[in-house]
């Protein structure tokens, strides 16, 4: 036999035998199903307007997956702290939902914010990314009222990410 023939039957050897090949149905993930799973989450997040803030509230939220993509949903109560030439307090209430292909990111919050000695409600739209219990947002904030003490930047950007404190109700349907 020749040096090359003998090679080429040894590298023929070597790759079946460490060749593995196997059938496993048991662990296929149906992708033709929603799956989601509740959760009582803590909100933290950080922000800039023309100063930094401070995101703090709790949440009840749904994560999981919608067919191929991950999904997330969910309403908060929170409070943002803009620390600035004065501390502002803004009390907000939120919903927010986040997944699909993109990892797009929508929601809505009314906020109001204070010093105790008077006080600004905005409305702020927000649009960006978000996967499962992460967001990263843009949002726009509108006056509501015509007095605006605090000179509220219109402009914020916050990254906001949900802890999980208690899971509740799992999701599934198959469709």
């Amino acid at each position: 036999m020749h040096k090359k023939s003998k090679f080429t039957l040894l590298f023929i050897i070597i790759c079946f035998k460490f060749s593995l090949a196997q059938s496993d149905t048991s662990n296929v993930t149906n992708f033709n199903s929603t799956a989601l799973q509740s959760h009582f989450s803590l909100l933290t997040g950080i922000g800039i307007q023309h100063s930094l803030l401070i995101d703090i509230g709790i949440a009840m939220n749904e994560f999981g997956r919608v067919g191929y993509h991950p999904f997330s949903e969910g309403f908060y109560i929170s409070n943002e702290l803009i620390f600035g030439s004065e501390l502002i307090f803004g009390p907000k209430i939120g919903v927010y939902l986040a997944g699909g292909a993109g990892g797009m990111a929508l929601g809505i919050n009314l906020i109001g914010y204070t010093d105790f000695s008077s006080h600004t409600i905005h409305i702020r739209p927000e649009i960006g990314f978000g996967i499962l219990n992460f967001k990263f947002t843009y949002g726009y904030n509108i006056r509501l009222v015509k007095s605006d003490p605090y000179n509220i930047n219109r402009h914020n950007f916050s990254l906001v990410i949900f802890f999980s404190l208690k899971k509740l109700d799992n999701k599934y349907i198959e469709y």
